[in-house]
């Protein structure tokens, strides 16, 4: 039987199921180029899923199919919206200013006509750096009230604007169609007030159907650096708790079940526990946990977040013997975890790793554990004794993935480590962090494809995908001008992986080289 003679629902399944596979229309679209019965089947998988970029060809795609009756055949079927805008809206007038709220509706009017022609929009992804304008969250509201809005990049029209002088932030933080969002601040930066930490801290409070929150602090580089003076640093908590404070306390507290907030202030975790209720709450990224809220979240008399299953947290770095006792108390705070991520450079002073195996081994599925390498390159950084992955062996009997740190120039240890994998029915991802200060760079050996499939077949064969991070992913800038070795680190840095297919056939390597050394031609050496 030939494929447009199947039934119309079952070819609609396998376009489904195709579609869910490769998430755009190169799957699809030769089945829309065959005949008309199968065309007709296919095109709501080809217009299931639309990016358009408002900037260029976007504004003017949207405007035909708005207003061409002979073009407007995606607003049946679009139900996944991406829309971004290459070029700033800012306005050139004597030097470049935000746009205001009037300025942006008056842009963004063919695109808030078009959604409210949309017949079955399900996720609306402003990818913008521009905040959302209020005309564009009133369609939603009106036209599609059970969608999804999904915002990975906000952004304030004025970051320096108090509590309440931003009507669209007000509209935005109790839109029912809010899901994800995501906003990066600034901090002493000297370039004027950013309350955008305390803006997006209000959305967490009022957002009724919020899913996951992030916000990312970024330090501004430079070879000056302006510090708040104390009175200016008291004015600036005060203006910021009022973004919480003055909010009035809801009868019925609503969820927020992800939430990644680096650093995060136990003021701005208290304001919380009037709006949110921790225990549906099952993923926390801290990053940088300060003492103040290990302090906090230990000294809870009930666990503080009881269905947490996902925690992740860099250790401080402090010599106060005090660090390790927070920290003891803080791990044992949290019913067993699903998964695990500590980071540090010196964790292993801090963190009593038998004592929280022993709390949480038993039900983990992925732990990582990496001591990030020190700046100061004065120290070799300390990996898991064998003792100690034996230990891990032994507790964490249900583990899929693993991330540990394993140093180049001690080949015992690196036997060691890929022997004891092999205790691990269940390993299927494995990720290692090698270091790139220990020795000089020339008695390491070189991370190429020959050296990466070594690992590749010392490690167990459950283990379906290998990531290998060369130096420091994720090492952010510090504030102030940059080191002559963050820019040899950024230079030397790589990344490596292997996937296997699942049938258990042939492994794909991938090799990224550093900038600074071209070894092989074969190896992509694109640029970090």
């Amino acid at each position: 039987m030939q494929f447009e003679n199947l039934h119309s629902d079952l070819i609609r399944a396998i376009l489904l199921e195709l579609y869910k596979t490769d998430k755009s229309t190169n799957a699809t679209l030769p089945f829309s180029l065959s005949n008309r019965k199968l065309r007709l089947i296919a095109l709501p998988f080809i217009y299931r899923t639309c990016r358009i970029d408002y900037a260029t060809s976007g504004a003017r795609l949207i405007q035909l199919w708005s207003t061409d009756s002979a073009h407007n055949l995606p607003l049946q079927y679009i139900r996944d919206l991406v829309v971004q805008h290459s070029l700033s809206e800012s306005v050139e007038e004597g030097g470049y200013r935000p746009a205001t709220e009037a300025e942006s509706t008056i842009h963004w009017e063919t695109f808030v006509s078009f959604v409210r022609q949309l017949s079955c929009l399900y996720s609306l992804t402003w990818d913008n750096t521009s905040p959302i304008p209020i005309t564009v969250l009133e369609a939603l509201h009106q036209r599609h009230p059970s969608s999804h809005l999904h915002i990975p990049n906000w952004s304030r029209r004025d970051r320096s604007a108090k509590f309440g002088e931003d009507a669209g932030e007000q509209i935005l933080a109790r839109s029912p169609c809010l899901q994800t969002i995501s906003a990066t601040y600034s901090l002493e930066s000297g370039l004027g007030w950013d309350y955008t930490e305390a803006a997006l801290s209000q959305i967490v409070a009022l957002a009724p159907n919020l899913k996951s929150v992030r916000c990312l602090r970024q330090e501004i580089g430079g070879c000056c650096v302006c510090v708040m003076t104390d009175e200016a640093r008291q004015f600036f908590d005060a203006e910021s708790a009022k973004f919480t404070n003055s909010l009035v306390t809801p009868s019925v507290k609503h969820a927020v079940p992800e939430i990644l907030w680096p650093n995060l202030k136990v003021g701005v975790l208290s304001s919380w526990s009037r709006f949110l209720d921790f225990g549906q709450t099952t993923r926390l990224d801290l990053d940088l946990v300060g003492m103040e809220l290990l302090v906090y979240v230990a000294s809870s008399p009930l666990p503080l977040f009881p269905h947490l299953k996902a925690l992740s947290f860099r250790v401080p770095w402090n010599e106060n013997v005090d660090v390790a006792n927070a920290l003891q108390r803080f791990v044992a705070a949290f019913n067993p975890l699903q998964e695990l991520t500590v980071k540090s450079y010196r964790y292993h002073d801090f963190l009593d790793l038998e004592q929280c195996l022993h709390l949480h081994g038993r039900t983990l599925t992925s732990l990582t554990l990496h001591q990030e390498e020190d700046r100061h390159r004065y120290q070799v950084r300390q990996v898991l004794s064998p003792e100690q992955l034996q230990l891990i062996a032994s507790n964490c009997v249900s583990l899929r993935h693993l991330g540990i740190d394993v140093n180049r120039n001690d080949a015992k240890l690196d036997d060691s480590v890929y022997t004891f994998l092999h205790r691990f029915p269940y390993l299927q991802s494995l990720t290692l962090y090698l270091g790139l200060f220990l020795e000089k760079q020339e008695t390491h050996p070189v991370v190429d494809e020959e050296f990466t499939l070594r690992i590749w077949e010392a490690i167990p064969s459950t283990i379906l995908d290998l990531l290998i991070y060369v130096g420091e992913p994720d090492r952010e800038r510090e504030r102030g001008w940059p080191v002559d070795w963050m820019g040899m680190e950024r230079a030397s840095k790589q990344l490596v992986t292997v996937q296997r297919d699942s049938d258990g056939g042939e492994c794909k390597v991938y090799v990224q080289a550093p900038k600074k050394l071209r070894y092989s031609t074969s190896l992509d050496d694109s640029d970090l």
